[in-house]
């Protein structure tokens, strides 16, 4: 009879949990949580998911939108903004971003100029609207398109009576092919300065971009009344015209932006974008 040998018996250690698949359980469930009008517990999920997958710009991205539909605009602002950073090319969180930035903003869509209540101006905002701005032109020049949005819808909330951070965020959102983005910027800087020829050129432009040929004639007809020799708010509004089909009246504009550019008299030219 042979002899039995008994080993003891090793402690086997527990399995390591599959934080990945966590993650993708706690989205999932998040996402129905969305569905069905919890956005409070779909936050708090993507949040657990965020910690156990913390490098999934997808899940930043949805997290952002949560927030989104809470209307709390700062934190969807960030979750995009840490989504851009992880994946460079996330269209999604892109468009989202440009949202978020629009939504934040002191300024309502299309607002009369008695609906705008400015925020209490203080150096102190002052100088760090300067500085926001800065950046802003420093990212704009690097190409870092959507962190200069950032910056200069920063500049904007400090010191809400400048217009120009409006119109360097309109440029940069033209640059991300952002146009209604851009419009709704040149919209808000034109409210500050509604007499400014070279800004209502720019979101005619804008419209333009966004194939809104009709509104963007208006905004050449505009820029034109305010100054005639500008060259190109004639460009533009040629180019217009013809989207329209009228032809006759691009060839007459497209003759005078060319009589303007060969050297008439305060003939000046915009960029575009």
């Amino acid at each position: 009879m042979s002899q039995v040998i008994y080993c003891p018996v090793k402690d086997v250690p527990p399995p390591v949990p599959d934080l990945s698949a966590q993650a993708q359980r706690h989205v999932r469930a998040a996402n129905a949580l969305v569905d069905a009008g919890d956005i409070d517990g779909a936050i708090a999920l993507f949040q657990e998911a965020i910690q156990e997958r913390p490098g999934d710009a997808e899940t930043h991205f949805l997290l952002g939108v949560a927030f989104g539909r809470k209307k709390q605009w700062q934190q969807d602002i960030s979750e995009q903004r840490t989504a851009i950073q992880l994946n460079p090319d996330y269209a999604d969180a892109k468009a989202e971003l440009a949202v978020a930035l629009r939504n934040s903003e002191p300024v309502s869509p299309d607002p009369s100029p008695t609906s705008i209540i400015p925020k209490a101006s203080t150096e102190a905002n002052d100088e760090q609207a300067r500085k926001d701005f800065a950046e802003g032109q420093s990212e704009a020049a690097q190409r870092k398109f959507e962190a200069a949005a950032i910056s200069f819808s920063e500049a904007a909330q400090l010191k809400p009576d400048w217009p120009d951070p409006l119109v360097e965020r309109a440029k940069v959102y033209m640059k991300l092919y952002l146009f209604q983005e851009a419009v709704h910027s040149y919209g808000a800087a034109i409210q500050l300065k509604p007499n400014d020829p070279v800004t209502l050129n720019l979101r005619g432009y804008a419209l333009y971009s966004a194939s809104e040929f009709q509104q963007a004639i208006s905004d050449f007809d505009a820029a034109i009344r305010l100054d005639p020799g500008m060259a190109e708010a004639f460009k533009n509004r040629g180019n217009a015209k013809w989207q329209i089909g009228d032809k006759a009246g691009a060839n007459a504009d497209f003759e005078q932006a060319k009589a303007l550019e060969t050297g008439s008299p305060g003939a000046k030219k915009t960029k575009r974008r």
